[in-house]
């Protein structure tokens, strides 16, 4: 598990800059759930989020080609 700091928040949530090592994107690739576990800052207690990963490499195909021009 690894744990990231929250650098900014905003009106619709929070932002956590990530970045993904090769094998971390082939796992989301091959996956089709991934789940994220936060801490409320109002109680501490772990708030779990589980995320569709239907499209992600779709989506990453189409991002590394509009990069690639």
């Amino acid at each position: 598990m690894t744990e990231l700091p929250i650098r900014t928040c905003l009106p619709a949530g929070c932002v956590v800059p990530i970045g993904l090592d090769q094998t971390s994107v082939d796992a989301l690739r091959a996956g089709t759930t991934l789940t994220l576990t936060a801490k409320a800052s109002d109680t501490e207690q772990d708030v779990a989020f589980t995320i569709s990963l239907n499209g992600f490499s779709a989506g990453l195909d189409r991002v590394e080609a509009l990069g690639a021009n």
